[in-house]
């Protein structure tokens, strides 16, 4: 019979080797950052996603509004987070609405094209009697001098708006229609803003409505 030597022995009966602390904190923290980095790929995804035209309402059947507008988007579902806000700033329902009346609409475009609209809120006429835009972005930052804000849009984020606001004009609104202040609005919220051309400047825009999104 032949023993095995000691070193022999001791390969045979060793159990499997555990990394040191630090070898499975860099484990963990690689982990973490692929978790961090898909998570920040879905939500750039919806981001990317999101769309806000403005319209007037020409046909409504079944779960689907028809508009006319100079946005591509030329209808919108609904379905039951859809939030409906009415000129006086209150919650309405889908049956309230009526052909003719304008509206802006917030709401998400698929990849197969069809847009579902998550806030409908209905607008004045007097608000369509000179052009406006409307910019869906980021809040980058908020003058501390005069009265400025400065947003990155979604649709072309090389490029940024200065949002000028008068307190006693703008309209600040929460996501399902409330009025909030000035104050609660702050860096890195989404924003959507209804607002008209600056005549001084054409990076600046002059806004009737501001809506937080977050």
């Amino acid at each position: 019979m032949i023993t095995p030597t000691l070193p022999a022995i001791a390969l045979a009966t060793a159990g499997p080797t555990t990394p040191p602390a630090s070898e499975i904190q860099k484990i963990r923290q690689v982990i973490q950052e692929k978790v961090r980095e898909k998570l920040q790929q879905i939500s750039q995804k919806e981001v990317d996603l999101k769309r806000a035209i403005t319209a007037t309402i020409t046909k409504i059947e079944n779960n689907t509004l028809f508009f006319d507008t100079h946005s591509l988007i030329k209808n919108a579902t609904v379905d039951n987070t859809t939030v409906y806000i009415g000129l006086k700033q209150n919650k309405i329902k889908y049956s309230d609405l009526k052909i003719g009346q304008e509206v802006l609409i917030i709401g998400l475009l698929d990849e197969n094209q069809q847009f579902t609209a998550k806030r409908l809120i209905l607008t004045p006429q007097k608000n369509f009697q000179n052009p406006h835009q409307i910019i869906f972005g980021r809040v980058v930052d908020i003058s501390t001098s005069s009265p400025v804000l400065v947003v990155i849009p979604y649709s072309d984020k090389n490029n940024q708006y200065q949002i000028k606001y008068t307190p006693n004009k703008t309209k600040f609104l929460s996501k399902i229609g409330q009025k909030i202040s000035l104050e609660s609005i702050k860096v890195g919220q989404k924003i959507a803003v209804v607002a008209t051309t600056d005549l001084l400047s054409h990076q600046s825009l002059v806004s009737i409505k501001i809506i937080v999104l977050d």
